[in-house]
């Protein structure tokens, strides 16, 4: 654990290109009063007390009003000297470790400080010899006024020398992004994005923050350029090892998406567990395909809605249930009802009227299966259609995985952690049958690719890769499949069900 007591240094210098800006955040602190963000400043860098003692004296008094704390560590046994100058810094905080770490991990520890001491925002600084004050007031700002919650200082340092501009060009082909400079000296992180990242799975290297960004990526807060009016870059001298590890961070992440290679790092949960694939040849697709224009629609297990606004634009008069709150739900539903389909007496307030009952993959989340299937046969008319759709844990790289001896539960995906059973090709559809339908189609999908590379379903590269995967799927889909989507029709009536009829 970190020792930390206050620091107090002596005047502060003032900041001239920035005093507009500074203005307004210091009148929005007025008037804000203890409303005001909890702002924090990370010098990443600091070697020495005689290098905080300066960047002390360098920090505007202004900022005593602004920030809630300025902190950095020092090295074990490394003496403050006491401050000769007035007035005091209260807001800056000298922190220790138990022994002499390297800068990684200092900036793991400095976010988590920040995440432990509840700050809203910070500030991270890189290199201490570069540290320029000004740099700090724009991304501060981005927080205050426009609420970023992960933003990249861009200076006027002009061309990113040849080495970091090659590695810049080519992590931007890996992860899909086309961000200017992926190392960048100023960062800006909200607080609670920081909770959602495992800080402690993160690598003690130089591919440290080159993984912070990908984590920011997953959980969709892409970070915003923010120019700053400083010519030094606070980025740190990079050696060609450095590069190439960086380089093997960014392929690690695609091996992780692929399941070739699993690593907590990338196991994040975030709000939304679940998107709409848009892909012609994908679970959502196929279902929406597969419901007729102007049926009456049961869509048990709705999730957050995914399928409605599509089904509304066919005309489809769509009831939604699930546990979820109504105000978590995207409406439109004709009628929506909020109950635990997992629940063995659940009881909806319909007869035998339903054209289509939808179950996209629902099926495994449930204890109670052949409830949920009872279900749909009390409601679904004669001649209706059920159209259930579940992932294929047979899938090649599930089977790669256990032969290397990995079997990892994730946030999301076929081995999500609330999956309660998991099916091949066989078992889905011995349920299906099992349960009193009788199958009439049966499609597969290809992975989701543009989730995989996190980009459009329309990408002319991924429309390719749908399309040779999908053929695969339809040679051999037990082994290819990525998601088994099933169409069946009831094929017998218990007499515990007449009086439904």
């Amino acid at each position: 654990m970190s020792r930390v007591r206050d620091f107090r240094a002596g005047q502060g210098g003032p900041i001239t290109n920035q005093t507009s800006e500074l203005a307004r955040l210091l009148e929005r602190r007025d008037e804000m009063g203890d409303t005001f963000p909890r702002l924090a400043l990370f010098l990443a860098e600091c070697p020495s007390a005689a290098d905080l003692q300066r960047i002390a004296a360098e920090l505007p008094l202004d900022f005593d009003r602004l920030l809630t704390a300025v902190y950095a560590y020092l090295p074990p046994g490394d003496t403050v000297a006491e401050p000769v100058t007035e007035p005091p810094r209260p807001v800056l905080r000298v922190l220790r470790h138990v022994r002499a770490f390297g800068y990684e991990t200092t900036l793991k520890a400095g976010l988590q400080y920040a995440v432990d001491e509840d700050f809203d925002f910070v500030v991270v600084a890189g290199r201490g010899d570069k540290f320029d004050p000004e740099a700090v007031v724009p991304l501060l700002a981005a927080a205050v006024f426009d609420g970023a919650e992960c933003a990249l200082g861009v200076t006027q340092a002009g061309e990113l020398p040849p080495p970091e501009a090659r590695l810049n060009r080519r992590l931007n082909r890996i992860l899909h992004t086309d961000l200017a400079d992926h190392r960048a000296g100023f960062r800006l992180f909200a607080v609670p994005l920081l909770r959602e990242i495992p800080l402690q799975e993160n690598s003690d290297g130089p591919e440290l923050e080159t993984e912070l960004f990908i984590q920011c990526k997953i959980l969709r807060r892409l970070p915003r350029a923010v120019p700053l009016p400083v010519k030094r870059s606070g980025r740190r001298p990079l050696s060609m090892r450095q590069a190439w590890r960086i380089l093997a961070a960014a392929l690690g992440y695609r091996l992780h998406q692929l399941h070739i290679h699993r690593h907590g790092r990338w196991i994040i949960q975030h709000g939304g567990k679940y998107t709409f694939k848009s892909s012609p040849l994908g679970s959502h697709r196929q279902i929406l395909d597969a419901v007729p224009a102007g049926a009456r629609v049961l869509d048990l297990g709705c999730s957050q809605g995914l399928l409605a606004h599509e089904l509304a634009k066919k005309g489809c008069h769509v009831v939604g249930v699930d546990k979820l709150p109504p105000e978590q739900v995207r409406l439109p539903y004709d009628h929506y009802h909020q109950m635990d389909l997992d629940n063995d007496i659940v009881q909806l307030p319909y007869g035998r009227e339903f054209d289509v009952v939808i179950l996209a993959d629902v099926i495994e989340h449930l204890v109670h299966r052949e409830t949920a299937m009872a279900l749909v046969r009390r409601h679904l008319t004669p001649e209706g259609r059920l159209i259930i759709s579940t992932g294929n844990v047979a899938i090649w790289f599930y089977r790669l995985s256990l032969l290397l001896g990995r079997f990892e539960y994730g946030p999301r995906g076929i081995l999500d952690d609330t999956h309660v059973r998991l099916f091949t090709k066989a078992t889905f559809e011995r349920l299906v049958r099992q349960t009193g339908f009788e199958i009439v189609e049966r499609r597969t999908t290809p992975l989701p690719f543009e989730i995989v590379f996190q980009t459009h379903a329309h990408n002319l590269f991924i429309r390719f890769l749908d399309g040779t995967y999908h053929f695969l799927t339809r040679l051999w889909p037990g082994l290819f499949a990525y998601q088994f989507v099933l169409e069946a029709r009831i094929a017998r009536l218990e007499s515990s069900e007449a009086q439904w009829r």
